[in-house]
């Protein structure tokens, strides 16, 4: 194999980010060049296991940077040295770490008291972590002797390269390689231009207390750059072919994953756009409250946008009926300082802290709080960056509100069976707050995030295909659960209504689940698990049956029978009671040339106009397509713009993402777009998703 395909390999591995594939799996390989369907067809499920340990291995090699050597490594290789129960005991046991000391040689062999230099000792460390990636490859080599796995493993990883590559003779911006890396620096500039956006502002008004000529001419490049930027990306997704599709969404899913373990939640196209609200809110020194269930997400999104806005960091606050303004403020104390002489000190509270040193201030749950403690804080809700204020038990004293304080509040939405004995927000508070709601996230973005636990590195998901059906199903589970929470209940089918309805003696309208549902955060709980339950032999039904068993049945919410009896009804609607395990020889994962199809399914018919890429919001996005191709007036059915339109509204139809009504498109129509609409020919048309009884997702109304 030779260099180009070695680092077309890395690309492939590592979908654009940086890594390396051991040259163990690439020197004197000799593989022909078989497309990846017949390749998989040739082996067992046996072999393809084996391949996966291979490259779980290399890649575990490839990241590993610490001295330390993997517990679970020294296990094996105890394991595989052990040649009876008691040796196996004793070798098991753990070694005390105390050494003894030779007196008559404290410094150790060189008897020396200089220490290690710093080269030396990085050089000491690379050595260490080198061992270690040694015995790593070493069991990806004893795989590799057996001549079928290499020859499938190889096969395989070329079959991916070709395709990711494209042909010789192809441009390489048009390849699926130069896709990804387009879009993916793409979102990069956008997300920097979103964040500059909002830094001038700041700055400019905190400095000088205004917007100024300047300001505005900046923000104005700028928006138009981040225009341009996001339809460029949208263009470029819009045109790609399904081999691309699956690298691209290899690409989201593995996003998302970097999301959840540096963000704690995922940063899908509708957390995207809460986030553009609050930040362009708190931007403006707005209050921004957020309001939502719970579960929704919350306070993750008030922390994330508090870190992109502030480098000085947070403060956080849980308010409940207990909350006092010492907790908010502080207090002043009398102590006993070093010398032991008593003095009068300052203890600051959260809120306190944020004022003095610039931080954004995260109520969390305010609703919870008594009025009289809200209250107490109203001054401060006044307060702006530059100027002072007084807080509440420092007898007058006079605080510098630092130029980069801010609020974000959180709360539920009050509720006659949840929140019935809350108190409501004071008029002179609640006018001050700017609300937001947050919804749940909608199940497709649930079910992508789900499946980015599982999408390794490499880019190949370590599922099947019955277990990705599993995981849809689950998904829509907890959709219909959240449903229930907020007694949402217009877009359900009759049949769905009814079975709910049979637990709470037929009537939908007392339908309801407060205590224990399924949302985002409690699914990646529970599939967090599923990692060591597989290591230990437990299928991946085994393991649902198991954890929604707990979960339906867990004994904190016995008082709400009813509750649970609607919990087990809605796992078996989906077929998420008693679970079989799969009969099928199944592929045990998917290839990310793979992903597209096995997640979208046959049905889907267009090779372009992929919906589900947009960084936006779904409904935005066909509001947008349908004034677009109004405007345009490209509306016979064979012309290539209407045809595209058409393959996007399809594939969102097929998604259940919810259509935007033609209500909603009209009230997009603004004064400029009114104006192109009148220099039209008669009839104005605007195009419209539906789904009629011929089965066309489009259709044409008139404009008033």
């Amino acid at each position: 194999m030779n260099q180009l395909d070695k680092d077309h390999l890395r690309e492939l591995l590592r979908a654009g980010r940086e890594g390396q594939l051991d040259e163990i799996t690439l020197d004197n390989a000799q593989t022909s060049q078989q497309p990846t369907e017949l390749i998989l067809q040739s082996v067992t499920t046996g072999i393809l296991q084996k391949c996966l340990e291979v490259l779980s291995l290399v890649e575990q090699s490839n990241t590993h940077n610490t001295t330390d050597e993997p517990e679970s490594l020294r296990i094996l290789e105890v394991l595989e040295s052990a040649t009876d129960l008691d040796s196996l005991l004793e070798s098991l046991m753990p070694t005390a770490e105390r050494q003894e000391v030779d007196f008559d040689n404290p410094f150790g062999e060189s008897g020396s008291l200089l220490q290690p230099t710093e080269d030396e000792e990085q050089l000491e460390k690379v050595k260490k972590i080198d061992a270690v990636r040694s015995k790593l490859r070493a069991r990806a080599k004893t795989l590799l002797q057996d001549k079928l796995v290499k020859e499938t493993f190889l096969g395989l990883l070329r079959s991916e390269v070709s395709l990711l590559t494209g042909a010789p003779n192809q441009d390489k911006e048009k390849t699926p390689l130069g896709v990804v890396k387009r879009v993916r620096s793409l979102d990069i500039a956008i997300a920097k231009l979103q964040k500059k956006i909002s830094q001038v502002y700041i700055q400019e008004t905190r400095t000088s207390g205004r917007v100024n000529a300047t300001t505005t001419q900046a923000i104005e490049q700028l928006s138009e750059r981040l225009s341009a930027a996001k339809k460029t990306r949208d263009g470029v997704i819009f045109d790609s072919d399904k081999i691309t599709q699956s690298w691209l969404y290899v690409n989201k899913l593995q996003q998302y994953k970097e999301d959840l373990e540096k963000y704690g939640f995922a940063i899908t196209p509708s957390r995207r756009k809460l986030i553009s609200r609050v930040l362009e809110g708190v931007t403006r020194g707005e209050k921004m409250f957020l309001v939502g269930s719970t579960g929704t997400g919350k306070t993750q999104l008030a922390i994330l946008v508090a870190m992109l806005v502030n480098e000085q960091g947070y403060e956080l606050v849980s308010w409940h009926e207990g909350t006092t303004p010492r907790d908010l403020f502080g207090y002043r104390e009398i102590k006993k300082d070093d010398q032991g002489n008593i003095v009068s000190g300052t203890k600051p509270g959260p809120v306190t802290l944020a004022i003095t040193d610039g931080k954004i201030v995260i109520h969390d749950e305010y609703t919870n709080g008594q009025t009289r403690a809200q209250l107490s804080a109203k001054a401060q809700l006044n307060a702006k960056p530059g100027s002072n204020t007084k807080i509440s038990g420092f007898e007058g004293q006079l605080f510098s509100v630092s130029d980069s304080f801010g609020e974000i509040f959180t709360g539920n939405p009050k509720n006659e069976k949840t929140t019935k004995d809350r108190e409501e927000l004071d008029p002179a508070i609640n006018r001050m707050l700017s609300g937001l709601k947050v919804d749940f996230m909608p199940q497709n973005e649930m079910f992508q995030v789900i499946l980015a636990l599982f999408i390794d590195e490499t880019g190949i998901l370590k599922l099947s295909k019955s277990e990705i059906k599993l995981i849809k199903k689950l998904t829509q589970a907890a959709s219909l659960m959240q449903k229930c929470h907020n007694q949402e209940f217009t877009d359900l089918e009759e049949s769905t209504k009814s079975t709910l309805a049979t637990v709470f003696g037929g009537d939908i309208t007392e339908v309801h689940l407060n205590k224990n549902f399924l949302d985002t955060g409690t699914l990646l709980r529970i599939l967090g698990g599923f990692d060591l339950a597989k290591a230990q032999g437990i299928s991946f039904a085994e393991f649902l049956n198991q954890k929604l068993s707990e979960f339906a049945n867990d004994p904190k919410f016995s008082e709400s029978p009813e509750e649970q009896e609607l919990v087990s009804k809605i796992l078996e609607l989906y077929g998420l009671k008693d679970i079989k395990q799969s009969q099928e020889n199944e592929q045990p994962f998917i290839l990310p040339s793979q992903l597209y199809q096995v997640v979208f399914g046959k049905k889907e018919k267009s090779t372009k106009g992929n919906p589900f890429e947009n960084p936006e919001n779904f409904e935005q996005d066909l509001i947008e397509k349908s004034i677009n191709l109004a405007l345009e007036q490209k509306l016979s059915a064979d012309h290539q713009a209407s045809r595209k339109t058409m393959d996007f509204f399809e594939l969102a139809d097929q998604a259940r993402i919810p259509m935007p009504t033609f209500e909603q498109i009209q009230s997009h129509l603004t004064p400029e777009v009114l104006e192109r609409v009148k220099l039209l020919p008669q009839p104005k048309l605007i195009c419209v998703p539906t789904r009629n009884k011929q089965g066309k997702p489009i259709r044409y109304q008139e404009l008033a």
